[in-house]
């Protein structure tokens, strides 16, 4: 697995992975794709940083935005993708994001709802 921040071509994959996040969580909220990328952009303006998951042989695997200016970090959203799931990859992209930023401690909220969430 590789770890990069995500480049401008990249963000209607983290954009496209975030339409996911949110079909997954079950969110009440319906944005088009112009808007999920907005949402990123709006992330980013705030100090947040898009990194991207990849397998071995480079197909995409999740992301990870991180609000780095906040102290310990702040996780907006960690996501894997469907068919890489329950196969141990989100905790080994999950230490490889702290070992990135240099941190052993990260906020984040989960969902109440989310046990898959609440369980990793």
């Amino acid at each position: 697995m590789t770890l990069t921040q995500a480049s401008t071509a990249q963000y209607p994959l983290v954009a496209g992975m975030t339409r996911q996040l949110f079909e997954d969580e079950k969110s009440d909220r319906t944005l088009t794709d112009a808007e999920f990328l907005q949402r990123l952009q709006g992330h980013m303006a705030d100090g947040c940083v898009p990194w991207l998951f990849h397998t071995a042989d480079g197909a995409p695997l999740g992301y990870a935005l991180v609000n780095t200016r906040k102290t310990p970090p702040y996780l907006v959203d960690f996501f894997i993708s469907r068919e890489h799931r329950r196969s141990g990859n989100g905790t080994k992209a999950f230490h490889a994001l702290l070992a990135r930023l240099g941190t052993e401690c990260i906020d984040l909220d989960v969902y109440t709802w989310n046990a898959r969430g609440r369980a990793f």
